[in-house]
């Protein structure tokens, strides 16, 4: 892999890959273009980093969910559950 500038940005390790997706998915991502993303890679770029993120979240909360069962209900659990969306401020937290 090989450094590569994109749009002024340095991006190192960085490897290409090809992508087809049908013509309408190209139009619903041309409307995304060149606003609020610079580009379709750009907007490529953002799903994939979502995604993952999504995916990293799902991995931390089934661990957490295991790790609950393997208390085998020793511990108290709260309000809160491994899934809910983050409350925003701490009085949002159901203590």
């Amino acid at each position: 892999m090989r450094p590569l500038i994109v749009d002024g940005n340095l991006y190192d390790g960085v490897m290409q890959i090809a992508v087809v997706v049908p013509d309408e998915v190209v139009g619903e991502i041309d409307k995304l273009v060149p606003s609020p993303y610079r580009s379709r890679a750009e907007v490529v770029r953002v799903a994939l980093d979502d995604l993952l993120r999504d995916h990293r979240r799902r991995l931390i909360d089934d661990q957490y969910l295991a790790a609950l069962e393997a208390t085998d209900g020793n511990v108290a659990v709260g309000a809160l559950r491994a899934g809910d969306a983050e409350p925003v401020a701490w009085a949002d937290i159901p203590w």
